[in-house]
């Protein structure tokens, strides 16, 4: 709160935070790095939903002010143990749309997501993938846009300007690349 108290200390997951996202209706999103997420009622503090994305990190989670999560990652690569240091996961990425408490939509993506934001109009989702491309969706349905390769190795951040039709995207090269939005 505004003298700086926790208002709410929300436990239950048995893995690393690695994605939160605010809904509508005061409520938060968080996902870890083995696959589950948790939609919390932020008056009372309690989870309201779980899911199980699947056996692997979430990358992020991007709300709509309609309330849709979506969700982004991959599962871990086969025979990757637990103990396994820096563990890899698998090349098949997945995208999951959440709508209400309920899995709306679980499609494969074309490579691992690792991070996205969406438009300030809401218009579209935009996904930076480890192959180095940019996706843009629709995000109400999922349907690819279009896409474009957009950095020399993995897009580990993205981020629209509030003001300007701009795009900021990091990339694991230790560079940033501001490209026109549209």
């Amino acid at each position: 709160d505004s003298t700086g108290n926790v208002r709410h200390l929300l436990t239950g997951h048995a893995a690393p935070i690695t994605a939160v996202a605010f809904l509508p209706g005061d409520r938060l999103a968080s996902a870890d790095e083995a696959g589950a997420i948790r939609i919390w009622n932020g008056v009372t503090g309690k989870a309201t939903a779980t899911f199980q994305a699947w056996d692997g990190p979430v990358r992020f989670l991007v709300a709509t002010a309609e309330g849709q999560l979506w969700v982004g990652g991959a599962p871990w690569a086969p025979g990757s143990g637990p103990d396994k240091l820096h563990r890899p996961t698998s090349k098949e990425g997945r995208y999951l749309r959440i709508e209400g408490e309920a899995i709306a939509w679980n499609g494969a993506a074309p490579a691992v997501p690792l991070a996205a934001d969406l438009s300030p109009d809401g218009r579209s989702l935009v996904v930076g993938h480890d192959d180095g491309t940019l996706r843009w969706l629709d995000p109400r349905t999922g349907a690819e846009i279009r896409s474009r390769n957009s950095a020399t190795g993995p897009i580990v951040s993205v981020r629209f300007s509030p003001r300007e039709p701009r795009l900021a995207v990091g990339g694991a090269d230790g560079t940033v690349r501001l490209l026109a939005a549209d």
